[in-house]
């Protein structure tokens, strides 16, 4: 039997894993599925439950694939502005890094990652794709984006 970490009833067969932070510091909550609609952690649009970042920001994974998708032709473009516009080496060389690890991982091409990147956070934050990439090509540093 499986209860609710939220409404604290017990759960039928749809149990869904939510990025709720735990007491320990975990971010998987189970939760019926009523309240994981109305949780926040829930894509209603999409029916699927959102990533949990360590910073207790959350993000549907379907809105970010939409999201790339929908500027993967400026991929490039975004790559070269943050590129040039991170002014701290070390930083630089940790987006790349991530940037490289996630091709291998995902087998897409590094620009492609970097856009997730950026458009993850801007889905985690509520602002659009645009005014991350100009934020960062303004302040010269994007460690939110890792």
């Amino acid at each position: 039997m499986v209860i609710c970490g939220l409404c604290h009833k017990r759960i039928g067969e749809d149990i869904i894993v939510i990025p709720l932070r735990q007491t320990n510091g975990a971010l998987d909550t189970l939760v019926c599925l009523s309240c994981a609609r109305t949780s926040g952690m829930f894509c209603v649009r999409h029916n699927v439950p959102h990533l949990g970042f360590n910073d207790d920001t959350t993000a549907c994974p379907v809105c970010i694939k939409e999201e790339v998708d929908l500027h993967d032709a400026g991929a490039c473009e975004i790559e070269t502005i943050l590129f040039f516009s991170i002014t701290d080496k070390e930083e630089k060389a940790r987006l790349l890094r991530a940037a490289e690890l996630s091709a291998i991982m995902t087998g897409q091409p590094r620009e492609i990652c970097i856009l997730r990147f950026a458009a993850t956070l801007a889905i985690r934050t509520g602002r659009s794709l645009d005014d991350v990439v100009t934020e960062i090509g303004e302040n010269g540093t994007a460690p939110m984006i890792l």
